[in-house]
């Protein structure tokens, strides 16, 4: 985000009007994306310091929220939210790992099967016995192979995505995998489908939450505007 907007979505926050309109559009249901929790590295592009994160999850907490698993979303009661990482960076367990678990709070971590392989930069990225040791607050999930878009790819290739790396993930650390992150976001009503039909319970693109992606930019009042359903 440029910074004269970043400037005016602070102004506006401070002159009360973030305030006003968060009494009408607060989402009951949030999704919050992250990548990589880290105040330094090559991916600045998705990386959120971790001062930052800190204060993300303070101020969802201070709003009423109950953390949730991912999978619990659409279905919990009450004002709840959900903080999920997609990729798998090693930073997640080194950063963002020792302030949820300070805090209580669980999460969702969707895998790229191909990464935890070291098909890519295997410094930045987790092992499958990192990801495998992760105890009972943590949810696994799906991030495809390879993260490729799928909506950019044939429906067989996208049944492969999907199909194999739920397998290769059940079979990596024992667990039932049943929900779906989309790489870069995109889906389509017949990736849903397919979704469905190879097993998952519950993907990125579901309808029943609000979903924010915090960007390394944002200032902690465009934060504020993104949990609200207007922005």
């Amino acid at each position: 985000m440029n910074k004269p907007k970043k400037i005016v979505a602070g102004l506006l926050w401070q002159i009360g009007l973030g305030p006003l309109f968060r009494a009408v559009y607060e989402p009951k249901r949030l999704a919050i994306c992250y990548h990589s929790i880290t105040d330094s590295g090559q991916y600045d592009h998705i990386r959120i310091a971790i001062k930052d994160f800190t204060y993300h999850v303070e101020y969802l907490a201070a709003r009423g929220y109950r953390f949730v698993k991912f999978s619990e979303l659409a279905s919990a009661q009450g004002r709840v939210a959900a903080i999920y990482f997609d990729d798998g960076f090693h930073d997640i367990f080194t950063n963002a790992k020792q302030i949820l678990e300070q805090k209580n709070i669980p999460a969702t971590l969707f895998v790229t099967t191909a990464y935890a392989d070291g098909a890519r930069d295997p410094a930045s990225y987790a092992s499958w016995d990192e990801i495998a040791a992760l105890g009972g607050d943590w949810e696994i999930g799906s991030h495809s192979v390879s993260h490729r878009k799928l909506t950019k790819i044939s429906k067989e290739e996208v049944r492969q995505e999907m199909a194999e790396s739920k397998r290769i993930i059940e079979a990596k650390i024992g667990r039932i995998v049943t929900v779906f992150s989309y790489p870069h976001g995109r889906a389509s009503g017949e990736t849903e489908v397919i979704a469905r039909e190879v097993g998952y319970a519950m993907t990125t693109a579901s309808k029943s939450f609000y979903k924010v992606r915090p960007d390394p930019d944002d200032s902690l009042e465009v934060f504020y505007w993104k949990t609200l359903k207007l922005w």
